[in-house]
């Protein structure tokens, strides 16, 4: 297996399956990690079930422990973007659609 930046993975890992928001409104589900020569990615899930990469620049902020209504929100999102099984990790040699 490729080498990869095992502490961003490991941050990553730690929020994995739970729902957050991305850059400034972006909420979904954070389901593993990417990256490339160039950058890093959260593999996120959002509400509508689309998989996408977004840059590690952003910022990923959990709301698990801030939201009052987390339940409620977890079983919004279970609908179209239930909790994957296991954390998933993507080794790209350039950053491509995913």
């Amino acid at each position: 297996m490729q080498d990869y930046d095992k502490e961003m993975y490991a941050i990553c890992e730690k929020m994995f399956n739970d729902i957050g928001i991305w850059g400034s409104s972006d909420l979904c589900r954070l389901i593993g990690y990417a990256e490339d020569s160039d950058d890093c990615y959260y593999i996120v899930k959002r509400a509508n079930g689309k998989i996408v990469l977004h840059t590690m620049i952003g910022g990923f902020y959990s709301i698990k422990s801030m939201a009052d209504g987390y339940e409620y929100i977890e079983n919004q999102f279970k609908r179209n973007c239930p909790p994957e099984e296991e954390f998933k990790l993507i080794l790209m040699n350039k950053y491509q659609d995913y």
